[in-house]
């Protein structure tokens, strides 16, 4: 991606670095962000565990419509993979 679409976004990460955009982001962008990170290393460590919680989330109500905003977001859409 390039640089000035990352500085668009609320909040983004790199593998050493988590960036949150003071001007943009909201209370949640930490949060939002930290979850990546925390999301990946119960993947790495017990991915038995990360599928189950992964499926529990799938029968969310919400769960397609936050899956739907991420697909329109252009940014998104190069960092959506499913697990």
């Amino acid at each position: 991606e390039s640089a000035i679409e990352a500085m668009n976004q609320k909040g983004f990460r790199d593998p050493d670095i988590i960036y949150i955009n003071l001007e943009k982001a909201g209370l949640d962008t930490p949060m939002h962000e930290f979850t990546h990170e925390w999301a990946s290393l119960v993947n790495k460590k017990d991915p038995e565990l990360f599928n189950a919680i992964y499926e529990k989330l799938k029968t969310h109500p919400r769960f397609a419509e936050a899956v739907e905003r991420m697909n329109n977001t252009r940014f998104m859409q190069k960092r959506i993979t499913k697990p």
